[in-house]
């Protein structure tokens, strides 16, 4: 529902909940309700972003026969695009995927939605697994039950920042193509789409500094925590081609920069190993020509990601094994 006029229309087809669209923002869902308009409404409050208009992209359907309004989305907004100006092609600094939004993320500011006429809240989950839909609805479920505690409290007050810093992170590696509030602050298309990547990336861990025959020297520029058995991804600002990841061997602190270690065959180092410490055999750091575009990401950690949301009945953590041990 987009207009004040369409609660009334869908009250005739006895719905009993109206849809706030994910294109407004929490301004104009507020007029909604002052409007009149008694109908609850529901809002759409985390997980990917459609880039055009709620319900009216077709481009899905031109290009594969697939309905975007019947779940088969192809995400053609998920593809790289070049910018042509004048009909040249525009430098935009590295950005190659210039229609991928960020996902939603608005749990701080459930105060100002709620108060703004929100009755419902909607969490995207398509093709999502289970440990995502456990982590999403506990994080969301907290900040309610607080706010349903003390309703004074506001996005500021909602957690502490060490509270908030651990609960993103859980959201972060559930599923994130980075977080942003979508269209509820008004547009913003700089903080709607980064056009880095398309795909889920993890909390940021560090920046690489030096690479040896079987690690990476990582300044570590979050406080997320980083183990063996996590798997982790390197992303190139610069490059274009695919970005190599692999499960950490061991971490080992050195003066106050970590030594990520890998196995022998790892992709990561065969694509940033030095050629002269692979041939050489040599452990000690060669540091790259320029590696400020090197980032590593966390992707995934060592168990399922049930262990990151403790729910009664929850079933026990398993390592990842590609298939059954054998005696």
């Amino acid at each position: 529902m987009a207009s004040s006029s369409h609660p009334n229309w869908v009250a005739i087809w006895l719905c009993w909940q109206g849809n706030a669209p994910s294109h407004i923002s929490r301004k104009y869902q507020k007029t909604l309700k002052t409007e009149g308009i008694s109908m609850p409404l529901q809002v759409f409050v985390h997980g990917a972003l459609c880039v055009s208009f709620s319900g009216q992209c077709l481009t899905s359907a031109s290009f594969g026969g697939r309905s975007a309004n019947r779940g088969e989305c192809a995400q053609a907004c998920r593809l790289p695009y070049q910018l042509v100006v004048d009909g040249k092609v525009w430098d935009c600094d590295g950005a190659r995927f210039l229609l991928s939004t960020r996902d939603l993320n608005t749990v701080l500011l459930l105060p100002e939605l709620i108060a703004a006429g929100a009755a419902s809240l909607k969490i995207e989950g398509r093709m999502k697994h289970a440990g995502y839909v456990a982590i999403v609805t506990d994080v969301y479920r907290k900040a309610l039950d607080r706010l349903s505690t003390n309703p004074n409290l506001t996005g500021e007050t909602l957690f502490t920042d060490s509270e908030w810093r651990d609960l993103n992170y859980k959201l972060e590696m559930g599923f994130s193509r980075g977080f942003c509030p979508g269209w509820l602050l008004g547009p913003n298309y700089e903080s709607l789409v980064h056009g880095l990547f398309p795909g889920k990336r993890g909390p940021l861990i560090g920046k690489i500094v030096a690479v040896t025959k079987r690690s990476l020297i990582i300044d570590q520029l979050t406080p997320y925590p980083i183990a063996a058995g996590d798997g982790i991804v390197v992303s190139n600002l610069n490059s274009e081609g695919p970005e190599p990841g692999g499960r950490v061997h061991t971490v080992i602190k050195r003066d106050g920069t970590l030594e990520l270690t890998f196995p022998q065959d790892s992709i990561i180092l065969k694509k940033y190993a030095p050629r002269n410490a692979r041939l050489q055999n040599k452990r000690s750091a060669i540091r790259p020509r320029n590696t400020s575009h090197l980032h590593i990401r966390k992707t995934s950690p060592p168990f399922p990601f049930r262990h990151l949301c403790k729910w009664p009945g929850c079933p026990a953590p398993q390592s990842y094994c590609a298939r059954p041990p054998r005696i």
